[in-house]
This record gives C-alpha cells, structure tokens and sequence, in this order.
C-alpha cells in the first residue's frame, strides 16, 4: 500500500504589489457579501422585506453567493498555502475567509426566501449550501479530513512512500537513493498529540559473527520513557531483543539463527511511542 498523495494548494505567483492589492479586495468582496446578506436577513425578518424572488432571481442569487464564497477562500488559500508542518493555529484572517465566505450563502438565503414555504426554495438553495461546506472544509485542512491543526500529520511527513509507511502494515525501507545509509530516524506527532519516534537502521555481521548490537538515538529525547516495538523485515533469520529503552534512545541485539559464511546484514524497523495515559 502506497502511501498518501499530498494534496496541496498551488500557491500564485504574484508581486509583492500584487499581493498588497489582492489581500483588502477578497476581504472587502467577503465583507460586502456578508454586509448584503445581513441587511436583507434584517430586513426579511424584520417584515420589511416580504416579496418572494422569482425563480430564476432567486437560483441566480444562490449560484453568484456560492461562487463568491468558494472563489474567495481558493484565492486565499492559493496566496496563503496551508502549512501542515508548521501552522499551529489558523489566524484571524483565515478564519474570517474561511467561515465569514461560508455565512454568506446562508444569510442571503434567509434573506431572500424566509421562511421558505416554497418547496423549490429549497431545492435551489439547500445542495449549495451543503455543497458549500464541503469547500470550506477543505479550506480548512486540504482535503485531509483527519488533518487537526497544531498535529503535524503523518503525510506531511514525506510524500516518499518508502519514508513513512508504518500505518498501511508495511515495513520502512531505507531511501534506495542513499545506497550509503544505515540508519534513517524520524519523529512525528501523531493523534492523541504526543510525540513518537520511527527508525529503520541496519546491522551488520562479519563473516563468523552471530551476535551483534544496535543503537538508536532520539534527540531531543522523548518525554515518556516509550515501549518499544521492533522487527526484523530483510536479510537473514534472527531474533531481536530490546535490551534497553530509555527516553534518550534505545539499545536493540540481534542474533542470526546460523552464522553467516559472509558478510551480511539485516535490515530492522522500530517504533517508540508513549504508554497510554491510565485514564485511557
């Protein structure tokens, strides 16, 4: 199993000038549409405004908010890409663009057929409205639906599929592209907000040697002292034992079911992740 595709915003490449321009006209145009829609929302439920649209008024009004909305959020978000890294909150801006754009379709429809006693009222505005939040939810998190801000997600880790593979059951390779690597470690935080190591090193053994150690560092090290999990996934049959697991690294020996005739290796993943806290 591959592992996730990374969907990201393909940011515009636009001036400094550009960017100064473009930045106030999508506030102001989702500010405007909000300011329109709350004064014929005030207005319908107010009885100042009681005249049902014509039809073909009225799909012409849901499909131009809806459009606004959505334009404006993927304009923003081509300026301003999501961060999956390194975003641990999303600012006022984004949240006025994200959510702000969303209001508007709702507040025109208010506004304009309140309190809907027309069948076809809804039919024009409900799947826009439902297909709406579907876009501002992919605003929020790229199409990621598991993505929580302040979590680096696992896939933004690397795209390599040969880099972060341990949720889809298959082992970590070492990248083939570094023939000269035998160690490659990396740290993640995963769901629940902790952090977690995940290596795959290599171990040689001399022509005659059946026994042999490895070590694994985590730095900075982790805040738990982590279970560790680790296994052999290529080169000769041997057995593996986790001889010491400290916050700041961990010891592995390894032990070849025959002794080798010549020089060998074998290839082991490793996973070091907090207990669980008793209360869960």
């Amino acid at each position: 199993m591959s592992a996730p595709t990374i969907k990201t915003w393909q940011p515009l490449h636009v001036s400094s000038h550009q960017s100064r321009l473009l930045v106030p006209t999508v506030v102001s145009v989702v500010s405007l549409m909000i300011a329109i829609g709350l004064l014929l929302t005030v207005r319908r439920l107010s009885g100042a405004f009681t005249a049902d649209l014509p039809r073909p008024t009225l799909l012409l009004t849901a499909l131009v908010s809806v459009s606004v909305a959505a334009s404006a959020r993927r304009v923003w978000r081509q300026m301003f890409p999501l961060d999956f890294e390194n975003v641990h909150y999303f600012s006022w801006s984004d949240q006025f663009i994200g959510w702000g754009s969303s209001s508007v379709p709702f507040l025109m429809m208010i506004g304009t057929c309140f309190p809907g006693e027309r069948i076809s009222d809804w039919l024009i505005w409900l799947p826009l409205l439902v297909l709406d939040q579907f876009w501002r939810q992919d605003f929020f998190d790229g199409g990621h639906t598991d993505y929580q801000v302040g979590i680096v997600p696992p896939f933004a880790v690397s795209g390599d599929e040969n880099f972060y593979r341990h949720n889809s059951g298959d082992s970590l390779t070492l990248p083939p592209e570094i023939p000269d690597c035998t160690q490659q470690v990396f740290r993640v935080r995963e769901a629940d907000g902790r952090e977690a190591i995940y290596a795959s090193f290599q171990v040689d053994f001399e022509v005659g040697q059946r026994y042999a150690s490895a070590y694994v560092g985590f730095c900075p090290p982790l805040a738990c002292q982590p279970i560790i999990e680790a296994d052999p996934y290529e080169g000769p049959a041997a057995e593996l034992k986790v001889v010491q697991a400290f916050s700041h690294g961990a010891r592995i020996d390894l032990k070849l079911a025959t002794t080798s005739d010549s020089p060998t290796q074998v290839l082991v993943d490793l996973a070091a992740r907090c207990p669980n806290s008793p209360e869960n």
